[in-house]
């Protein structure tokens, strides 16, 4: 990485820890409508996604193009938990972030979907290597 990839990383990291800040509008549209259309897509893509998973990878010095396939159920597990952690990091830290009774609740919750999004996605590696 270089070093602007670097600071963009780093104002990433720091977008997404500062305080929340917005109205009823921020709240009832990033927090409430942003999450119900991630998990209609998350149904939707754990509905329909083939058992079979394939990813071209890279081509190596002339050799064909390789896939890396797997027929693991959990490959779309994963991949639905990790929509699900998402819509969850948005309700909770512009949600509860903006709701006055909530807000105490708001910054731990929001670490435990981080955590859920992590774990989630290393169970889409762990499943993608491991199956394939």
């Amino acid at each position: 990485m270089t070093r602007n990839q670097n600071l963009a990383l780093v104002d990433l990291l720091d977008r997404m820890t500062d305080p929340v800040s917005g109205g009823t509008k921020t709240r009832i549209g990033i927090g409430a409508v942003l999450p119900l259309s991630i998990l209609v897509l998350a149904a939707y893509v754990y509905l329909s996604l083939p058992t079979v998973i394939s990813l071209p990878l890279p081509r190596k010095y002339g050799m064909s193009q390789q896939y890396l396939t797997t027929t693991s159920p959990h490959a779309r597990w994963a991949i639905t938990a990790i929509m699900a952690s998402t819509a969850a990091y948005f309700h909770f830290r512009w949600y509860w972030g903006l709701h006055r009774r909530l807000t105490d609740s708001a910054q731990l919750m929001t670490m435990l979907a981080m955590i859920g999004f992590g774990g989630s996605f290393l169970w889409l590696i762990a499943t993608l290597f491991l199956t394939s």
